[in-house]
């Protein structure tokens, strides 16, 4: 595997986990009202208008992270899109609005991307082996000739 498709999966499986226990949290207090639910709702309600809107997506699944810090490159995200679902990090509903919008987008792209990707990734390993190949080879020869 390489570097790129291994960091990948370990940013999925962070974003995922993180999710994960972000979900499982239990509540605390005794207010009824809590305005990330009722944040959320307005961000699903979003997403489905879209989806209804372009007949696409309908796989897509949303988790609103407020305030969680992700990196990449250096730089840090305030949304990201992983296989089939929208990350959103941004505390501001409002802009988390917006970011859901950004992300369907980028999902939709995505789709279109996806096979362009495959084939690159699949060139390219098949270019590591044959180059791992070769350099066996060569690496024999030297031995040989400094027996």
């Amino acid at each position: 595997m390489d570097t790129k498709s291994s960091s990948l999966t370990s940013r999925k499986a962070a974003s995922r986990n993180l999710a994960k226990k972000i979900r499982h949290k239990k509540p605390t207090g005794k207010s009824k009202f809590n305005p990330i639910n009722s944040h959320n709702q307005r961000l699903e309600e979003e997403l489905q208008r879209l989806q209804h809107m372009t007949n696409f997506g309908h796989e897509i699944v949303l988790e609103w992270l407020p305030g969680v810090a992700k990196f990449n490159n250096g730089k840090q995200l305030v949304e990201e899109v992983i296989e089939n679902t929208i990350f959103i990090y941004d505390r501001n509903p409002q802009k988390a609005l917006e970011l859901v919008r950004h992300g369907f987008a980028e999902w939709i792209l995505n789709q279109h991307t996806r096979p362009y990707r495959q084939l690159i990734n699949k060139l390219i390993t098949l270019f590591e082996e044959q180059h791992y190949e070769r350099k066996e080879k060569l690496i024999e020869s030297l031995v040989n000739i400094f027996l």
